[in-house]
């Protein structure tokens, strides 16, 4: 698991973005995405795994973090296509990563409240009630919401460009979570995800 870069809360402070000003303690973003992967040869119940329903064809899934200024932080192992986003994060431990303090963006999946350590907080959008529309302030609270998350969105599809992540062949199963992970790392070497970062963060130093 790729879970040694993932900067402290005053770190993320000295290079956050403007968009975070609502979230100014946000340490991780994270996101979950699907990649393709050939039918795990005749083994009904591993077939039946990597199903995403989702996708509608056989893929596996991995979460993401982001730091507010778009660098890649943190990458779950892969799992099968079926999994929830809540399960993954519980059983790939990274919330024992995080601090008091520390703040989580993310979308409506990752209900994952119940397994925050103490101190660390969740914010996600609002669920619809039965009144079937969002208040004002719930619809200001997504926009927010949206406006932040949106870095580990192109981050996921930056990642997902790499030829080699188009389709895993049946040969590459084995080692698919390495090539995921190190086609991950390499993003952060292209150029900064958000306009400015790079000289702001030099400014820091």
């Amino acid at each position: 698991m790729m879970e040694n870069n993932m900067p402290y809360l005053l770190k993320c402070k000295s290079s956050m973005p403007t968009s975070f000003g609502d979230f100014s303690c946000c340490r991780l973003v994270i996101d979950a995405t699907e990649v393709t992967q050939d039918v795990p040869g005749q083994d009904m119940a591993a077939q039946s795994q990597t199903y995403s329903s989702y996708k509608n064809r056989h893929t596996v899934k991995a979460v993401t973090g982001v730091a507010p200024n778009g660098a890649v932080v943190y990458v779950s192992k892969l799992y099968p296509g079926s999994t929830s986003d809540v399960a993954i994060v519980e059983h790939s431990n990274m919330l024992a990563k995080l601090s008091p303090g520390d703040m989580i963006l993310a979308d409506k999946g990752f209900t994952i409240y119940s397994l925050l350590p103490q101190g660390v907080h969740l914010n996600i959008p609002p669920f619809l009630k039965d009144k079937g529309q969002y208040t004002p302030a719930e619809v200001q609270v997504c926009r927010k919401i949206a406006r932040s998350r949106i870095h580990v969105e192109r981050v996921n599809e930056r990642i997902k460009k790499f030829e080699i992540l188009s389709h895993i062949p049946q040969q590459f199963r084995h080692i698919s979570t390495k090539i995921f992970q190190v086609c991950s790392m390499l993003v952060n070497f292209q150029d900064p995800m958000i306009a400015g970062i790079a000289d702001k963060y030099t400014s820091n130093q």
